[in-house]
């Protein structure tokens, strides 16, 4: 009897974050299963890095790194010979690219497709403004907080840019539409994307933790030899790039220390705001409060969430692995109130919601800690469906039994 195949299409792996830790853990899963689960980039750049520490080590399919662009008819023609009984579309974009060549016959394969987060969240994707969703989005807009505040409502665009933008959201929404499923990872993105592409094929799956994290027990070192006893220890962990808003982190922990002295918070991470952040510590006169760690081992990730008491996220973001993996750990969080998770967390008062206010965020950060020395249940019993086994089962039934539905050959 023949493997089953799954081919992952991405663009690319150059970094290390939430989205290719995900990738990497479905191959590793998929290949632990007996499975032929390769990564396909048609060619796109590829950078150890992004394997954290070399915890990684995924196989590819077809080129990588290379200069030539490979036409869309022949990056078909590869997935069409590894004929995969699963195809995978890493973003949107790829959904759209998969969906042409459906259009065009280079490809007859279903495809499911995997959307990390809203583009509502980012800044500069241009999409939401074109005339395919600009009404949709003005109106999910105008009833979000958190948008309102981060996002504008409407940017300038040239003709060009205009007929360019307009073009890419159709091929957008027909390469989300006419996937067999897509996987998000909350209830709000859920519910935004089934909106905007008028079509109920979105299914909610959270993974964020493997389970060998549930059991980890700590090195009580740790904490002594980063000269953390006796301190109030705050930890986030993230790129540190805009959209993360470690800066809002920043400015809430110079209010919460008014009240606590001995508070320091550990920042976790590189990137391009990395001097900005460094200055706005300055000015706020906090510099020995605050220590950037810089790209963190994958072998001392752990350590670090253990060795804080409260965890932080201000990301515009509606889920995030980070704080799954704080849970998991036993810690408090505080995240912004888009965020979700399921009831038996909720009612257990270890993640603490705040809006966009840095008094408030700061006021949220006083009572995680004040809630961080209560007995809590185990985050066993919270977090079983959270880990990447669960997940890419369900991925793997969701993705074979939306198709039968359909009826789609493969």
């Amino acid at each position: 009897m023949s493997k089953k195949k799954i081919l992952w299409y991405v663009g690319g792996l150059c970094f290390s974050g939430g989205g290719e830790r995900l990738l990497l853990e479905g191959i590793k899963y998929y290949i632990n299963k007996g499975y032929d689960a390769k990564i396909f980039t048609a060619g796109g750049d590829v950078d150890e890095k992004a394997f954290f520490d070399g915890q990684y080590s995924p196989e590819f399919y077809g080129p990588i790194n290379s200069s030539k662009k490979l036409s869309l008819r022949k990056k078909m023609e590869l997935i069409n010979n590894f004929n995969p009984d699963i195809l995978i579309a890493n973003d949107r974009w790829i959904a759209a690219e998969l969906n042409k060549a459906r259009v065009f016959g280079f490809l007859k394969k279903p495809y499911v497709t995997f959307v990390h987060g809203s583009f509502f969240q980012f800044k500069n994707d241009k999409l939401k403004y074109s005339i395919m969703y600009k009404n949709k989005f003005n109106k999910i807009w105008s009833n979000d907080e958190m948008y309102k505040k981060e996002i504008p409502e409407k940017i300038n665009l040239g003709i060009k840019e205009k007929l360019v933008n307009n073009k890419s959201s159709f091929w957008d929404y027909y390469g989300l539409r006419n996937s067999r499923c897509i996987f998000v990872l909350s209830n709000k993105a859920k519910n935004e994307l089934e909106y905007l592409i008028d079509k109920k094929n979105v299914r909610v799956l959270h993974g964020a933790i493997p389970k060998n994290v549930l059991q980890y027990k700590g090195d009580a070192s740790f904490k002594k030899n980063k000269n953390l006893t006796n301190k109030t220890v705050f930890f986030t962990i993230s790129r540190l790039v805009p959209k993360k808003r470690i800066d809002f982190i920043i400015k809430a922990f110079s209010h919460y220390i008014k009240n606590d002295n001995d508070a320091v918070i550990l920042i976790g991470g590189t990137g391009s705001e990395k001097e900005v952040l460094e200055n706005l510590v300055d000015e706020l006169g906090i510099k020995e409060k605050v220590r950037f760690l810089g790209f963190v081992k994958e072998n001392e990730v752990l350590d670090y969430y253990n060795a804080s008491d409260v965890f932080l996220l201000a990301d515009i973001t509606d889920y995030d692995i980070t704080v799954v993996v704080a849970l998991a750990l036993d810690k408090c969080v505080v995240v912004p109130e888009q965020c979700e998770f399921e009831k038996v967390i909720d009612d257990e008062n270890v993640v603490f919601y705040s809006k966009a206010e840095v008094d408030e965020y700061a006021l949220k950060m006083e009572q995680a800690i004040m809630r961080q020395q209560k007995h809590r249940k185990s985050a066993e019993l919270l977090l079983s469906t959270y880990t990447w086994d669960y997940y890419f089962e369900q991925v793997e039934n969701l993705a074979t039994l939306s198709g039968k539905k359909r009826g789609i050959g493969e």
